[in-house]
């Protein structure tokens, strides 16, 4: 065996070595009846003393392939362990990330023999939070825990929980987007989401109709959030080939919408807020663009003047 060239680990070599065995020794002797009554005079080591000093020696083998104690405490890195199990680290270190909670773990489980799977534990937040990372042993997985995976509650604050989580004080959740008085609304799978209540209007807002002249004309495309929108068109010297109805809606370039739609004759696109439609945005986002066009016939065209302030206005009436 080829001794390791840092002398500290040296001496804590050959003291380990040291130690173990002179425990062999006095263990094996202790309990080996090899001394006479009154323990004055030696008898002569016999092949059946000598075979129970080797069945002394593989009971102590037994014993330290599984480790026990029936009292008292075990301590690693202190001399005064007041729990039954106790680790104490000099590392003065702060973990900022997997890497480095896994290189200064104070104890690390790995409880499968042909994986990688392992969980460490070490201080986070300056010493104020212990940090617990299950990860490979390279710390680049992001692994699950699962606590109680075939059964039984989880409380947290509370030392008898009556459902499968139970807090006993608030709950934060700053995933999604959370905003004042919005509520959390669950999807089909059961995932959760910040979302706007009915009542409330929180997106409103105005496109400008390009200019030009063509038989549809758009506004920019616009990311709206999940909820309802009201949407009413303003008309500023629209101008068009003939006096059809014409008609507002909206499109989107992703995620999906349902849209209604408006429509009105020239004449009567005079410079007034025209009737509103409504548009319900269904995925969580989506581009949407609002469009005034002649459906008549493609040969006919509408047209909007440079500068004009023709304009989509919308508010947000639900979720």
């Amino acid at each position: 065996m080829k001794l390791p060239n840092n002398l500290y680990a040296r001496l804590s070599l050959v003291t380990c070595i040291a130690f173990m065995a002179g425990y062999i020794f006095v263990y094996a002797a202790w309990y080996t009846p090899i001394l006479s009554g009154d323990y004055a005079t030696w008898k002569p080591l016999t092949s059946t003393l000598f075979g129970q000093v080797v069945s002394n020696i593989e009971d102590l083998n037994i014993r330290l392939s599984n480790l026990s104690f029936s009292g008292g405490n075990v301590g690693i890195g202190t001399t005064n362990p007041w729990a039954k199990f106790y680790i104490s680290s000099d590392n003065v270190n702060d973990a900022t990330n997997k890497t480095q909670l896994q290189q200064y773990s104070a104890l690390t489980i790995k409880p499968h023999g042909s994986n990688s799977t392992n969980m460490n534990i070490w201080q986070v937040n300056n010493g104020n939070t212990i940090g617990m990372q299950v990860t490979n042993s390279n710390a680049t997985a992001d692994w699950n825990i699962s606590l109680n995976p075939f059964g039984g509650n989880v409380g947290i604050g509370i030392i008898n929980p009556g459902a499968k989580l139970e807090i006993a004080g608030q709950v934060k959740i700053t995933g999604g987007t959370p905003s004042v008085g919005r509520i959390l609304t669950s999807d089909a799978t059961g995932l959760a989401s910040w979302d706007i209540p009915a009542s409330d209007s929180t997106e409103d807002g105005q496109l400008s109709l390009e200019s030009g002249t063509a038989n549809a004309l758009y506004t920019p495309y616009r990311t709206f959030q999940k909820g309802v929108y009201m949407v009413w068109f303003y008309s500023c010297t629209i101008t068009a080939t003939a006096d059809y109805y014409i008609a507002m809606t909206a499109e989107n370039s992703n995620g999906t919408i349902s849209a209604g739609s408006t429509n009105r004759s020239l004449s009567q696109l005079t410079n007034y807020h025209q009737p509103a439609f409504i548009v319900k945005v269904r995925s969580s986002t989506a581009s949407v663009r609002f469009k005034i066009w002649n459906p008549s016939s493609v040969s006919q065209t509408i047209t909007n003047s440079a500068g004009s302030c023709s304009s989509f206005y919308f508010t947000q009436i639900g979720k």
